[in-house]
């Protein structure tokens, strides 16, 4: 599929690489073009569900640019354009697109993270594509405890849910404060809080850095959650 990229980018031809089981002469990879007819650039990465590829895109409109999911079937090849369930939501800026329990998953994004609610609880709202009724639905998950694990300083946005079912949560950028990841279990209700160690910043410089969380990598056999 093709890669996201930058606003002041051009969008090249996707190229989707083929595993043949002949023997290619010259030993190259076999790579080649799909024309997608939505024109569109993509802005996340993608999420596979039953042999499908979702990612969150831009189209060119008439009052700029316009969100929208967009759904490529590995096994036709073909594109399919997924308009948002309202008008106004924005992949990115006030919306987050992650995997949630087995479905693709629009996220609302607070200015400053997910906060706790009067009963010191948290709320996540989002809007879920059903894959079967190729329909969104809307849906809130209420996470208990929250005020008593997450403080005021750490701005966690939600990261989707892992194989396992813990939903995770994390910060989008890298300060000189410690660095939390924190999960939680809807079985047992149990809201967990990791240190990551040397990810902090040491040095005097006050920037801060974009941080990227990555759900189920296979870099070694011991799961975190």
């Amino acid at each position: 599929m093709p890669k996201p990229v930058a606003g002041n980018e051009k969008q090249e031809p996707g190229r989707v690489f083929t595993v043949r089981r002949e023997t290619i002469r010259d030993g190259s990879e076999a790579w080649r073009p799909i024309r997608c007819k939505h024109a569109h650039t993509p802005i996340t990465n993608g999420i596979c569900v039953g042999g499908i590829i979702y990612y969150g895109a831009e189209k060119d409109c008439n009052g700029g640019p316009e969100s929208l999911v967009m759904s490529f079937r590995v096994k036709s090849e073909e594109f399919n354009a997924i308009e948002l369930p309202e008008a106004g939501l924005t992949i990115g800026i006030c919306h987050h697109f992650v995997y949630y329990q087995g479905q693709p998953a629009l996220v609302t994004k607070g200015e400053k993270g997910i906060g706790a609610n009067g009963n010191g609880n948290a709320v996540i709202d989002m809007w879920l594509w059903n894959v079967i009724e190729t329909m969104w639905e809307k849906n809130s998950v209420e996470i208990p405890g929250w005020i008593d694990v997450v403080n005021e300083e750490m701005f966690l946005y939600f990261r989707g849910s892992t194989r396992t079912g813990h939903l995770v949560f994390s910060e989008d950028f890298v300060s000189k404060k410690p660095f939390y990841v924190v999960s939680y279990d809807p079985l047992t209700e149990v809201l967990n809080k990791v240190l990551i160690n040397g990810v902090a910043r040491t040095d005097d410089e006050e920037e801060t850095h974009f941080m990227t969380t990555f759900l189920d990598y296979a870099g070694t056999t011991e799961l975190l959650f």
